[in-house]
């Protein structure tokens, strides 16, 4: 393999590559130095030498950075009103109105600006201790949270289901106590 090859561009500019079949342009000078293209082709070396094709590693790099930046633009809040019209179109207005509602001011507020990649259950978890005393609506609230996270999953905005297990960590409901029905005399 030969060194370092400066190639002038059609803009003008001299792009840095490595003299292969298939050319691999590091950079364009002068936005990077000499030193640093050099450091670049060096790198390219070790992967070659490890069988690795620098130019599809350099791709999927791009990708994974490019999912990254994405993951870390959808919100929780972003992802569940993406949810919200798209699965609740069906519903009466007054439980659209309601679900609407649950998700405005019990999540938005704690977990609505965290981004997908970065919420994870015990985020949930504090998000739903407030409602503790309220043991019907912190179920419903989670119900709502589970089929925004599973949609997310589903839509690939997530790796997993963040809010696998949720339901175990809100209290158990209070034992049902019976009453004596009242008889009428005979």
């Amino acid at each position: 393999m030969a060194g370092l090859t400066l190639r002038l561009g059609v803009t003008g500019g001299l792009r840095s590559t490595l003299p292969e079949k298939k050319r691999l342009a590091l950079d364009v000078y002068p936005d990077v130095s000499l030193k640093m293209a050099r450091l670049a082709r060096d790198k390219a070396r070790e992967l070659l030498a490890q069988g690795i094709n620098p130019c599809e590693q350099k791709k999927q790099d791009k990708a994974k950075a490019r999912r990254l930046e994405q993951e870390s633009r959808l919100t929780f809040e972003i992802v569940a009103r993406e949810w919200f019209e798209k699965k609740t179109r069906n519903l009466t207005l007054t439980y659209r109105k309601q679900k609407r509602q649950r998700l405005e001011k019990y999540l938005f507020p704690t977990v609505g600006n965290i981004s997908m990649a970065e919420l994870d259950l015990p985020d949930l978890a504090a998000t739903l201790k407030p409602l503790h005393g309220k043991a019907d609506m912190s179920k419903r609230v989670a119900e709502i949270v589970g089929q925004v996270c599973r949609d997310a999953r589903v839509m690939k905005y997530a790796r997993y289901d963040v809010s696998a297990g949720l339901t175990e960590t809100l209290p158990d409901k209070p034992p049902v106590r019976h009453r004596a029905a009242l008889q009428s005399p005979k």
